[in-house]
Parts: C-alpha cells; structure tokens; sequence
C-alpha cells in the first residue's frame, strides 16, 4: 500500500497562562497559524506530545512502533486505509497529548479546534485539506488509565482503548456539515460547506467538569484524529476521479485501494486550539 505522506510542521511557544502553546502549521503555500489559546486568567496548557503509531509491514494488526512528534518536528500520519475491503490497519488514528493546568474546580471546558481552509477550491473542486476528510474526537483520560510517565507506546495503546471503549459518550466531529443517502449500495454525500464555531470555521468539545481528573494541577487532554470514511470517498469522487493519485478498485462501485501521495498531497490547515472556562 502506498505510503500517506503528510507532512506537517508543529511549533511550540512559551508555556506560561494564556499563550499560544500547541502548534504552527507550515506548508509549501502558506506559514501562519495559532496555537492553544486559554480563556481563563490562571490557566495554560503546556507543550503537546502527537503519537503515531507505525504498524509491522509483515503484520499491521501489530505496532513496530510509536512516533513521537513534540516542537518543530514534521509528522508523517499513517496510510489512509483501504476502508472497502482488505486488510484493516487499525493503527490510522493518531493522538494528541495535551497537559492542561490551573483548571478552576467545578467548571466545565470548551476546547475549539479551527481551521483557515474553505471546503472548495476556486475551481469548485473539493480542496485538499485535511480538515475535509478527518475527524476528531476528545477526552480528558485520568492517570489512573494513562500514568503520568507512560512511554510512548503505553500513551498511544492506551489513548486507543480509551477512546474505542467509549466510542458512545466521545463522538467524533467533522470539520464539514454533510449527509450521506445511500442508493443501490453506493454511498453518496452531500456536503454543504465548512462547520462554523461562532465566526470562526471550525468545531467545538464541552468537557463537563465531572469528567476532569486533576493531577498535579494538570489534566491530560487528548485529541484523537482519524479519518472520515464517508468524506474521504466523497472526496475522492469530486476531486481526483481521474487524475490521480489514486488506484479505483474494479471488483465493486466502492472499491478503493490508494491513498494519497507526495505528488498529491493534502494540507493540513487546521489553525488553533482555544480553551474556554465554561460559567
């Protein structure tokens, strides 16, 4: 299978209350970005840690081993999967790790994740950004699932359990409003245009209180990223039918077996994270 090769740059800044302290998206056409913003006065979260895990070529239900990604480093995402048929490798999924502190006790937190892109090009095809064809999801996990001083591997493992065994209270969020009608078997989505949070594109989490576990006056924040198999096809139909990139399976209407490549690369364009302390 084709390796996804996504490259995306991270920049961490100060780790004092109210700075920008996630990451800077670079690309080839563009170099701006946020960060983690928090909206309350004592409050910070400190530098992110983002986990991937690369699967054995021999055996990719099974890790070979983790990726860490902290500062300026450029992380690679794993392989969109061949999600029609195949073999499966659950390990697309990557996971951020953020320490938040100086969380007021009793009150509930709103994480905003925004992105820059529109969902069309000025051509009217779907663009290539990645917040078209992911999702994401996000949790506070207690150190009592994940330690404080878990290696890699332990984090990542452990941030999969946690957000597969509740898959039914965490769940994920596109960047795009769509809706999928399926007829004689082959899904189509109908896609509106980018979700808005406020005037920002982009979309929110409430984390209720009772759901954040301090420890050391921090709390583990964690964002799940993967792929959106309905957004994904939708894109590949609107996009790059034809032009390459990828392989379209013959053996049915939804075969797909590709992914994309260097040459046809997807930007990440998603732009800051803001922390609200809720009343």
């Amino acid at each position: 299978m084709p390796a996804y090769a996504l490259l995306l740059a991270f920049v961490v800044i100060a780790m004092i209350p109210a700075t920008r302290t996630w990451y800077v998206r670079v690309t080839e056409n563009q170099s701006n970005g946020e960060g983690v913003t928090s909206a309350g006065v004592n409050m910070g979260a400190m530098p992110y840690v983002l986990y991937v895990a690369r699967p054995r070529t021999d055996a990719i239900t099974q890790i070979d081993h983790v990726d860490v990604y902290t500062n300026t480093s450029q992380a690679v995402l794993n392989t969109y999967d061949a999600i029609f048929g195949g073999d499966h490798n659950k390990y697309t999924s990557a996971y951020v790790r953020m320490p938040v502190y100086g969380i007021p006790s009793g009150k509930d937190l709103k994480l905003t994740v925004t992105c820059k892109a529109d969902y069309l090009d000025a051509q009217g095809n779907v663009a290539r950004y990645i917040s078209n064809v992911i999702q994401v999801s996000c949790a506070v996990i207690p150190v009592s699932v994940i330690p404080e001083n878990a290696n890699s591997t332990e984090i990542y493992v452990g941030a999969l359990t946690y957000f597969q065994n509740n898959a039914a209270s965490l769940t994920p969020k596109s960047f795009v409003d769509y809706m999928v009608t399926t007829v004689n078997g082959v899904k189509n989505a109908n896609v509106t245009g980018k979700k808005m949070e406020g005037t920002e594109k982009g979309i929110s989490f409430t984390i209720p209180s009772s759901q954040i576990q301090m420890t050391n006056d921090k709390a583990y924040i964690y964002f799940k990223i993967d792929y959106n198999e309905d957004l994904v096809y939708h894109y590949i139909r609107n996009s790059l039918w034809g032009k390459g990139g990828f392989k379209i399976g013959e053996t049915a209407a939804d075969g797909f077996a590709g992914t994309i490549t260097n040459g046809n690369s997807v930007t990440y364009d998603l732009q800051d994270v803001t922390i609200t302390v809720l009343d």
